[in-house]
């Protein structure tokens, strides 16, 4: 994800150092996709458990691996938004990080309404930062 970002970068980028590239957002993206590809790892908690692969939902069981993925999440959201330095943004980020935990906590989970959120997060943070 990080390679891709910088990528992006570069090709628009009249320079093309590596110097150049921002440093927040290498650690942003870095940190931010690090924590969220454990989503992906609660829905196959049970297959990973059949196949002794160690994920956080395997290791600390089901209820306790999403709630420390939820946190890990909501931290997330919030790190974005004050790595990035936006009052408004900052601000918006903690109803969202609040209901990505709530999301992912749910006893039924749904991972598209996860996705969903992030895209109108997303979107949110584009509209904000422009």
């Amino acid at each position: 994800a990080v390679l891709m970002i910088m990528a992006g970068f570069y090709l628009v980028s009249p320079s093309q150092r590596l110097a150049d590239f921002p440093l927040a957002i290498f650690y942003l993206a870095l940190v931010c996709f690090s924590i969220g590809v454990n989503i992906k790892d609660i829905k196959d908690c049970a297959g990973d458990k059949a196949a002794g692969i160690k994920t956080i939902p395997t290791f600390f069981g089901l209820e306790k691996g999403k709630k420390i993925i939820g946190a890990a999440c909501a931290l997330a959201v919030v790190f974005a938004a004050i790595v990035l330095q936006n009052i408004i943004f900052i601000l918006a980020s903690l109803p969202f990080a609040a209901i990505f935990y709530l999301l992912i906590n749910q006893k039924k989970y749904k991972e598209k309404y996860i996705f969903l959120t992030f895209f109108i997060y997303f979107i949110l943070m584009v509209w904000i930062l422009k």
